[in-house]
């Protein structure tokens, strides 16, 4: 019996102490994270400062380390001079499909025909959609594999088929995300240096 409680004290303690390890990690990684975004920032603002056309190659090897899209030159400008604009710049990315700079270079807004509400409402509804769809194709492929499957080579190719299903579920459901995300995007306003210049 005082055995039992031990190892149950044992195992608390191991998993509080688990616990706190992880979150530990995971605050050093997201402060490593935000030194690793600031010396690409400094590397690009120098090699801005110094001759932008010439360092462009170098420049976009460097954007590439924190943001899928490709940018212009006048977009790199925008998000190293435009002060909070760099903060912005992974959403950027992230909702490529959605949006882009405004013509006065303050905002973003969105692009082409997802200007429309009505548009984005049904992009949303496909998404939805798609995410029901796909996860529950995957989730009764899993089932049927599961209880009626009695072969290894068809189950395994059963549980494959599942995962895949689901996988592209929560690519859909990953693109609302970034839909939803791009509404808040699209109503952050910035004092933007480029902006004032062009006046």
């Amino acid at each position: 019996m005082e055995l039992d409680v031990v190892s149950k004290l044992i195992t608390f303690v191991g998993a509080i102490f688990g616990i706190a390890l992880t979150i530990s990690h995971l605050l050093a990684q997201k402060s490593t994270g935000k030194l690793k975004k600031f010396d690409i920032f400094k590397e690009i603002k120098t090699y801005l400062d110094d001759s932008p056309d010439k360092n462009f190659s170098a420049i976009c090897v460097a954007i590439s380390c924190i943001c899928k899209r490709e940018l212009t030159l006048q977009e790199v400008k925008w998000f190293i001079m435009t002060p909070h604009a760099f903060d912005y710049l992974k959403a950027y990315s992230d909702q490529e499909r959605y949006i882009e700079l405004s013509e006065n270079m303050d905002s973003f807004r969105y692009s082409g025909k997802y200007q429309s509400k009505i548009v984005r409402n049904i992009e949303h509804l496909a998404l939805v959609l798609a995410y029901i769809v796909l996860a529950s194709i995957g989730v009764f492929i899993f089932i049927y594999t599961q209880s009626k499957v009695e072969t290894l080579l068809m189950s395994i190719s059963g549980y494959i088929f599942g995962i895949i299903f689901i996988m592209f579920g929560i690519m859909a459901l990953i693109q609302k995300g970034h839909l939803t995300s791009s509404k808040s995007t699209v109503q952050r306003k910035f004092c933007s240096v480029m902006a004032n210049e062009q006046d």
